[in-house]
């Protein structure tokens, strides 16, 4: 947990924190191609970006919190995915194209100093014999 320090308290007349889940739970993984990951970032309001950690494009899908059991999971630091969508790219690249379409690009965003990306990229490693 990350206390903000106590001039910000002072300034905005408001504490922030942030809280690193203590249990992150994925009920479905599913293992893609590039072709296939990079249609999931087609929205009907664009392109949205994509992230990517450790060698793996990750694409989460959270379970939504919407009954008082569910709440109380989360506010206690155990959050739900129910799907987890990736595909390998070793290196890191800031932009990529679709074979199809050479005129569209995709924005990868490197969450690798994220926490929970952090162990989901080791946790993949795990799974695919890296480690």
């Amino acid at each position: 947990m990350v206390n903000i320090m106590e001039e910000t308290k002072k300034e905005f007349n408001t504490e922030f924190e942030i809280r690193i889940p203590k249990k992150v739970v994925i009920h479905n993984v599913i293992k893609l191609d590039i072709k296939n990951i990079l249609h999931f970032a087609n929205t009907p309001m664009g392109v949205t970006p994509l992230m990517w950690a450790n060698g793996y494009i990750i694409i989460l899908y959270p379970l939504i919190q919407n009954n008082s059991y569910a709440g109380k999971l989360y506010l206690e630091g155990e959050t739900h995915y129910t799907d987890l969508l990736y595909c390998e790219l070793p290196k890191y690249q800031p932009k990529i194209t679709a074979e199809e379409n050479k005129y569209q690009e995709y924005v990868l965003i490197d969450v690798s100093g994220s926490p929970i990306y952090k162990g989901i990229s080791l946790l993949l490693d795990k799974m695919t014999n890296k480690v």
